[in-house]
């Protein structure tokens, strides 16, 4: 899994899961669920990004808002919710 994930960002994972079963828990609607997740993973890979890019310029924007934020944050928001929905299924089984 870390060819696709930076390693850092694999902590992300419970906690993007912790943060849908409270949001599920708190009333909110299942499908307002996983852009919740995306919007709360982005942002998380974004601020690592701005700590950890080594680049500078307009380089550096677009490594820690693109590469890092948004693709990065998108992956690690849909394996959490991956993660969830094989757990909860193999529970049910």
């Amino acid at each position: 899994m870390t060819g696709f994930i930076r390693e850092e960002l694999l902590i992300a994972i419970p906690f993007l899961i912790a943060i849908g079963r409270i949001a599920k828990n708190g009333g909110i609607a299942a499908k307002w669920i996983p852009l919740l997740l995306l919007g709360i993973g982005v942002a998380i890979a974004s601020v690592y990004g701005f700590v950890t890019s080594t680049l500078t310029g307009w380089r550096y924007l677009v490594d820690s808002i693109v590469i890092t934020g948004i693709l990065q944050g998108a992956v690690v928001a849909f394996a959490s919710m991956g993660l969830y929905d094989t757990v909860k299924k193999t529970k049910a089984a």
